[in-house]
């Protein structure tokens, strides 16, 4: 009975464990495994030893090796409180595309010193003053900054997120962005008025009228940066991780996967014109190829399942005029067509068909019209020679 109740606590563990296909990194050698290729079309988990004095590493895909881009996923492991060494476990739930080659970046974080966190306070402060006092323009009477409020707010934010570039918040929370306080006094500075000056407090009547447009001027600039650094502060009160190690490997290859072209043998239906009661109509079998639009493993149902088809119909038509009607180029009508998977073979194709009418005068008329067919489609996989 014991036995029966552990495999039941483990089954739901085992199972999440089995979706995920494992490979081995490493940290010596740069390499994953035995050189084998990554994972296509599923999920994968990337295992490999940790250090003591590493509390967290990460992974970062790239789809070429430039890492100056954004990566196309981004997942970490964070060592548990109280474990000295041991060994790291990330899940990729990013699918990979066979046939295709990735960077993947793994970078070593450690805890970082106080001496560390008031020199990046310091960075982050000086390139935030730095851009507030180029973004403000002044002149005699008036104060406006040089581009909109909302985005110099965005503007501040990356400058605070390239300055945090090395390094990770412990708790894995991103830095939130500046508040709506820093918004308002951004929008004020903006309609700021220098004639507000001859009011201010600090001014005595013997006081150059210049003197104190400057004075409040710089004031309302100084509330402003002591804000951000407030906001920043606050934010970097937190534990941090600073990056202690980096390791790339390059144009890293995926599986070979199969590539398959799908055909279709089907029966479709052609409209030529006129209505119900002189409808003038005619069905032929086809034959063609499909193109998906999107790959099962790597897209949604409806995009997976959707392709453009393109073919011929084996016999030619007769609208009931005693006309053979054909086709252009291979003598035999063509078609082009969307198409749907509605079940596991079977396909809804709906499109346009090229027709060519011969003349009496010999010249030939092309003309198109809409058809509707279903058909049994099977990929045949182009892969035969290896």
């Amino acid at each position: 009975m014991l036995k029966k109740f552990t495999f039941l606590l483990l089954f739901p563990v085992l199972t999440l464990n089995a979706q995920y296909k494992s490979v081995q990194y490493s940290y010596e050698k740069n390499w994953l495994g035995e050189n084998q290729p990554l994972p296509a079309e599923s999920q994968w988990m990337l295992n490999g030893s940790m250090p003591a004095s590493i509390e967290m590493v990460e992974l970062e895909l790239y789809g070429s090796n430039d890492l100056d881009r954004k990566p196309l996923y981004r997942s970490d492991f964070r060592k548990a409180s109280g474990i000295q060494e041991g060994s790291f476990s990330i899940p990729v739930n990013y699918i990979l595309k066979g046939n295709n080659e990735y960077t993947l970046r793994v970078n070593y974080f450690r805890p970082a010193a106080p001496t560390e966190i008031e020199q990046l306070k310091i960075m982050i402060g000086e390139a935030l003053a730095s851009y507030l006092n180029m973004s403000v323009r002044s002149d005699r009477n008036s104060v406006s900054l040089s581009k909109h409020p909302r985005l110099m707010r965005q503007e501040l934010d990356q400058i605070v997120e390239k300055g945090l570039g090395l390094y990770r918040n412990r708790t894995g929370i991103a830095f939130p962005g500046f508040s709506d306080l820093i918004y308002t006094k951004l929008h004020q500075i903006n309609d700021l008025s220098l004639r507000k000056a001859r009011f201010n407090i600090l001014g005595s009547k013997d006081a150059d009228e210049q003197a104190l447009k400057i004075t409040f001027f710089q004031q309302n600039l100084e509330d402003l940066k002591q804000m951000c650094m407030q906001e920043v502060n606050q934010y970097l009160g937190f534990q941090f991780l600073v990056l202690a190690d980096s390791r790339v490997i390059p144009n890293y290859p995926t599986e070979k996967t199969r590539r398959t072209l799908p055909i279709n043998f089907g029966y479709g239906g052609i409209y030529n014109e006129g209505g119900f009661n002189d409808l003038s109509y005619d069905s032929a079998p086809y034959a063609g190829v499909s193109f998906p639009l999107g790959n099962p493993a790597l897209h949604r149902k409806f995009r997976s399942n959707s392709s453009v088809s393109a073919g011929v119909f084996l016999n030619n038509f007769d609208f009931g005029d005693s006309k053979e009607i054909t086709g252009p180029l291979v003598g035999r009508p063509i078609y082009v067509a969307y198409g749907y998977k509605t079940a596991y073979f079977l396909r809804f194709n709906a499109g346009m068909t090229v027709l060519q009418e011969e003349n009496q005068s010999d010249k030939s008329n092309i003309y198109i019209r809409p058809f509707v067919g279903l058909s049994i489609e099977l990929n045949l996989w182009l892969g035969l020679s290896r």
